[in-house]
């Protein structure tokens, strides 16, 4: 490794697995959209991928568009079935030969690396020596291109003139002190480790767990030790939770796209923030949402606060209340990270007493959301015009605990009612009553789910499975998990 002259700028990029489309996206948006340059751009793990194209000579839109249209299957491989007889021998769960054939296609260009106007650093862990080491893009070779991938279990240990390299995350997972070193004034850093405040269930989960506490670990150290020891400007580019694709899994090239424009959208929301132009834009695919529509009947009465005795003041009277709604989650991705969870909300509120049909304004959904005091909760915030011209908002809560009895049919299918005058809660009560989800209209509500969007028909399953998996999980959690 040789030494470099001062560097202005420099650009981190962090290892994740296939968590690193979402760093390509982000290079979109800070090479080509933001012109940003840098003298100096390291690579440790997955980031080492990008950084190869970086040093290639590819934009930073060529660069996401190669993850955009990257299938499940086309970065790792078996070794032959025969090996997986005597597993006790086997060097690697599986190979990255079919990464090492990928390559040319991505525009990886081992020469235009070595001639890069931008130093290139790579970071490997040397087992033979228990070291970290770092290369620069003008020595990087094949097979040391290789080690910076070489996570034990899953992919062989690569030996390089009799001493044995693996992935450099086991050390460290991004080289901010390399870029200090280098004399760099401003580090941009692209994470894509996930920051879990929990451990995970299963071996395969907790295998992950140990890196991400190696890797942010040594990450958040070396924050504190530069704003401590320096004077160096670091932006920190990373989605508010981690990056909802697995370190190793996907299942399709829709999936893949998705994170990708994920961090699209990330990195140019944060450069707005930082008052940092963009010169340009480039498109982004609509995300997949999801609508459906729920009907709900019951009885209110004028003059109660108290939703049960409103309802039966209602039910002697016949003084009924019905809302049909179409429930919209524009992006079930952003949705099912949100801890709002919350959905837009359409429709009408059937109310004799007040005017009759009425259209719902700009309501709010919010599904399985923590509880005060324990529990979850549906929410329900829907703002309508009484026919004589006065604002009235519908506030209804289903109240998801775990009371003595089987009531879990009970709790997701009754809201429990109050409506204001005015547009917000601070208005006085008009009324109060329960409405029920009845198993007729539960059975035609099953019929009304649809997909909105979505690139392809595996990633439309998935954003369908991630939704009906954080619902019934958290029925699970509720009713049966706590027991």
């Amino acid at each position: 490794m040789t030494e470099s002259t001062a560097t202005r700028r420099a650009l981190i990029l962090a290892g994740g697995g296939m968590k690193v489309g979402y760093q390509a996206g982000v290079l979109q948006v800070l090479l080509d959209e933001a012109g940003l340059t840098f003298e100096h751009a390291d690579g440790t793990s997955g980031g080492c991928l990008n950084l190869a194209m970086v040093q290639s000579g590819l934009s930073g839109t060529a660069i996401a568009n190669n993850w955009r249209t990257t299938g499940p299957f086309e970065l790792t491989s078996f070794h032959p079935p025969w090996r997986y007889l005597m597993p006790w021998r086997l060097p690697s769960l599986l190979t990255f030969d079919r990464l090492l054939r990928r390559l040319p296609e991505w525009g990886v260009d081992f020469d235009r690396i070595k001639r890069s106007p931008i130093v290139g650093t790579y970071n490997v862990y040397n087992f033979t020596r228990k070291a970290l080491e770092t290369h620069e893009g003008s020595d990087l070779t094949p097979e040391l291109f290789s080690a910076c991938f070489a996570l034990p279990v899953w992919f062989p240990s690569v030996r390089i003139d009799g001493q044995t390299y693996i992935d450099g995350v086991y050390w460290k997972d991004a080289n901010l002190s390399e870029a200090v070193r280098r004399g760099a004034e401003e580090i941009w850093v692209i994470w894509t480790v996930s920051e879990s405040p929990d451990t995970d269930l299963g071996p395969y989960n907790q295998y992950f767990d140990i890196i991400e506490a190696v890797a942010d670990g040594r990450f958040y150290e070396e924050l504190r030790d530069i704003a401590l020891q320096s004077q160096v400007k670091v932006h920190v580019i990373r989605h508010h939770a981690p990056v909802p694709l697995d370190y190793l899994l996907f299942f399709s090239a829709g999936d893949m796209a998705r994170i990708v424009d994920m961090g699209v959208r990330d990195a140019r929301a944060y450069l707005r923030a930082n008052g940092i132009p963009l010169t340009s834009e480039g498109p982004l695919a609509p995300p997949t949402g999801l609508r459906f529509v729920e009907t709900m009947r019951g009885h209110w009465m004028r003059g109660e606060s108290d939703p049960r005795t409103g309802a039966a003041r209602g039910r002697t009277t016949g003084t009924r209340l019905d809302v049909r709604l179409a429930i919209t989650v524009g992006d079930i991705d952003r949705f099912l990270e949100d801890p709002a969870r919350e959905a837009a909300a359409t429709g009408t509120v059937d109310c004799p007493a007040l005017g009759g049909r009425l259209p719902i304004g700009a309501g709010t959904f919010n599904l399985m959301v923590d509880a005060p005091g324990g529990g979850r909760q549906f929410r329900y915030r829907l703002p309508f015009t009484a026919r004589d011209g006065t604002p009235h908002l519908l506030i209804g809560v289903k109240e998801v605990r775990d009371d003595p009895g089987f009531d879990a049919w009970s709790d997701t299918t009754t809201l429990f009612t109050s409506i204001h005058v005015g547009q917000d809660e601070t208005g006085p009560i008009v009324g109060a009553g329960i409405l029920h989800l009845r198993l007729p209209d539960l059975v035609r509500q099953a019929t009304t789910f649809r997909l909105l969007n979505g690139r392809d028909l595996p990633s439309r399953l998935l954003s369908w499975a991630g939704f009906w998996r954080y619902f019934l999980g958290s029925l699970v959690d509720t009713y049966l998990r706590r027991r």
